[in-house]
């Protein structure tokens, strides 16, 4: 039990260190299929730990139908839906990518991220834009203009 609460103890003394030395800058907006590391088309990321969709809440299943039809998937949320249950879109935990979001946190390839930089130990990691309504589970005609939006004229400003 000592040697498990010694180890425990170090890597919280480290990720303190970690944390405290930190040196993170924003250096860019870009679309997060072009920088974060291994999304792959048809793949959403998502707040929060891995979740099998049965379980997903009600407004992060809303979010993954707006990311869906976003990026051209999908026509409706009926058809996201059956893309989703059936596996033909992956979705995976930001975390596990380096990513951050708000919310529902859902990232696909055409949204663009905010990309930071920790130039104290040379890693990165990536945060979606905030908008007013697909964050939280809106899939509607004005939170899928807010994404467009962010990508087609603000990220590129």
């Amino acid at each position: 039990m000592d040697d498990i609460k010694a180890k425990i103890e170090a890597a919280n003394t480290e990720a303190v260190r970690r944390m405290n030395e930190a040196d993170p800058v924003l250096v860019d907006i870009a679309p997060a299929g072009e920088v974060i590391p291994g999304l792959e088309d048809r793949m959403v990321l998502h707040s929060g730990p891995p979740v099998d969709w049965q379980r997903m809440s009600g407004a992060q299943r809303g979010s993954m139908f707006g990311a869906a039809i976003f990026e051209g998937w999908a026509r409706d949320a009926e058809e996201a839906k059956q893309l989703f249950e059936s596996g033909a879109i992956r979705f995976e935990p930001n975390h596990g990518r380096q990513a951050v979001g708000p919310m529902a946190g859902t990232i696909s390839r055409s949204m663009p991220v905010w990309i930071v930089e920790n130039r104290a130990f040379a890693n990165r990691a990536f945060c979606r834009q905030v908008e007013p309504s697909q964050q939280f589970g809106s899939y509607g005609e004005e939170a899928l203009q807010g994404l467009r939006l962010w990508r087609d004229i603000w990220a590129p400003a």
